[in-house]
């Protein structure tokens, strides 16, 4: 009986053993190493990213940082919280039992971008003088940028905003001059804006005058813009007219009308962005965009090697804003602000243009929630400024990023008064064209045509985003504009970043030394945003610089970009507004 009894009991833990030797795969499944959506990343001091743990299942995540003054971390469900804290670097591991641990390296950055100042006048002058007043008028420089370099450094700054309302008193008359001064002193830097109000500044007597659109045509010749000089005696006049010019053209670099000289395949697997009855396609050739849309109102020359930019619509207030790429005869890229459009993942007919097949990406006023659920990434290393994380995107903003078979896509959203975020805006470039070299300074190249096309595409976006959040377009403005030229040349020449110069001189004695008698006036700048498209979402993607766009009672624009090699931050961009 004992050996009969041994025997089964030897059988059962035969069976046992043969029906729990699974859990031996589970154990070593659960013993995989955890996988992040960014091993490595890099965060600006005072704000905040999000990555996401995949593979983890319903364990739950730890998180430790090896030096708590340079970041800290939270984790929430499977997303782990980074704020930086210093600038530095230091490593945070995330363990869930029993998985292997996973090691995230963080770098936290300086906080060094743009801030938002406005002014408002609080005191209204009893009497304006007749006489000739005591005004410094600055003059506008005249840029010559530095040799382009071989190699820019790497650092890519975030931006930040802090609103500090000038409170001085209502300014005394200030000199109009009837020509533009020459060469002198340039300003000094002040940051992003706030929302103004009406100061009790008295106004003079005329309107100013309106802005006349340019004519932009692809093959007018390169026009410089015409520098000030003053008259022997300007003269002070209470009701005199502000002087606005129109932004001249640019020369094109590219003939509008060449024709590839490949033949297209009968297909081509693409990214189509879709209007209500136009559409373009990354590969398209520009003989088939030109036949779409016309011939361009002016092409640009671009930071981005061997690229131009088409530019449709450049100040509409009822077509949607539109910048296309052009590389080797064929669209490689395009940027737009404004309703109405879709884009799809296509296989396109290149012959007629017609899409054989097409699946739905993104349309314009898309939802956060839908934008996640459809598979979209918040983009926070590239247009990291549309964290929603971060301290100043008070009402909140992001960016989505998605990548197909050969296209890069940002999706921009935006939202108000506690509405869902909806995408206003869209940017996609080819595969081939890289993704670094086409959104980083450190890959691009500057001269005095590419940062005054910059002016120009910086003033159009303005506008489109205005026109799409239903406001009047902002007129460009001459002396303005030499105010935010000198004021960028001398940050980028003295190598520093501020609203204030460094006597002290705030942006609006700028405007004033120029002859601007305002009722209102702010400004916003950047440094190392590498183009206007980065310049201008950066911006809107601050709640203090946006502010400045969107403040109602502005009424004219000045934009002024430069560049130095030997700065830190490469470029930096300034625009002033006023009303």
């Amino acid at each position: 009986m004992k050996k009969k009894s041994i025997s089964t009991l030897l059988a059962v833990l035969l069976f046992l053993t043969a029906i729990l030797s699974p859990c031996r795969m589970d154990t070593a499944s659960a013993a995989a190493k955890i996988r992040v959506s960014k091993a490595k990343v890099t965060v600006v001091k005072g704000d905040r990213i999000t990555i996401k743990a995949k593979n983890t299942g319903m364990r739950k995540i730890k998180a430790t940082v090896s030096d708590r003054r340079i970041a800290s971390v939270r984790v929430i469900k499977k997303k782990i919280r980074i704020t930086g804290k210093k600038p530095g670097k230091t490593n945070i591991t995330l363990t869930a039992y029993p998985m292997k641990k996973c090691v995230v390296k963080v770098v936290v950055i300086p906080d060094e971008e743009g801030e938002v100042e406005v002014v408002i006048p609080t005191k209204a002058p009893t009497k304006r003088p007749s006489a000739s007043p005591n005004v410094r008028v600055t003059t506008k420089p005249t840029i010559k940028p530095s040799a382009r370099p071989s190699q820019l450094p790497t650092t890519e700054p975030g931006v930040t905003a802090s609103a500090e309302p000038d409170r001085s008193a209502e300014p005394a008359e200030t000199v109009v001059p009837t020509k533009k001064p020459g060469v002198s002193e340039q300003p000094e830097a002040s940051v992003e804006p706030t929302p103004t109000e009406f100061p009790t500044t008295n106004t003079p007597a005329s309107s100013p005058k309106a802005t006349v659109t340019p004519e932009r045509t692809p093959k007018a010749s390169a026009t410089v813009k015409p520098t000030m000089t003053p008259a022997a005696t300007p003269k002070a006049s209470a009701t005199a007219d502000p002087i606005i010019t129109a932004k001249p053209t640019i020369t094109p670099t590219v003939s509008a009308t060449t024709i590839p000289t490949d033949v297209p395949a009968a297909t081509l697997q693409t990214t189509r962005l879709c209007f209500a009855e136009k559409s373009l396609y990354i590969g398209e050739s520009t003989e088939a965009l030109q036949a779409d849309w016309g011939e361009p109102e002016r092409i640009d020359p671009l930071p981005q090697t061997n690229m131009t930019a088409y530019i449709y619509n450049s100040n509409s207030t009822t077509e949607p804003y539109l910048l296309v790429g052009i590389k080797d005869q064929k669209v490689a890229s395009y940027f737009t602000i404004g309703k109405g459009f879709t884009v799809y993942d296509a296989t396109v007919n290149t012959v007629d243009g017609t899409a054989a097949q097409q699946t739905e990406l993104v349309q314009e006023g898309a939802s956060a929630a839908s934008m996640v659920d459809a598979g979209w990434s918040e983009n926070t290393d590239n247009f990291y400024a549309l964290n929603s994380a971060k301290k100043e995107a008070k009402e909140g903003t992001e960016a989505y990023y998605r990548l197909t078979k050969n296209v890069h896509m940002y999706a921009f959203s935006d939202f108000y008064d506690g509405k869902d975020k909806a995408v206003y805006g869209f940017y996609a470039f080819s595969k081939d064209c890289n993704k670094y070299k086409m959104i980083y300074r450190t890959y691009m190249t500057y001269n005095d045509e590419i940062l005054r096309a910059a002016e120009t595409q910086v003033w159009e976006m303005t506008n489109a985003y205005r026109t799409y959040m239903g406001l009047s377009n902002l007129q460009w403005e001459s002396k303005a504009e030499a105010a935010a030229r000198g004021h960028s040349q001398d940050m980028a020449d003295n190598n520093y970043f501020a609203h204030n110069s460094q006597d002290g001189t705030r942006f609006s004695a700028r405007l004033q030394a120029e002859g601007i008698s305002y009722r209102s006036c702010g400004e916003n700048i950047c440094a190392g945003s590498g183009d206007a498209i980065y310049m201008v979402i950066g911006w809107i993607g601050s709640s203090g610089h946006r502010n400045g766009i969107l403040t109602p009672s502005f009424k004219y624009i000045g934009v002024g970009v430069a560049y130095n090699a030997s700065a830190k931050w490469l470029i930096y961009a300034t625009q002033d507004f006023w009303g």
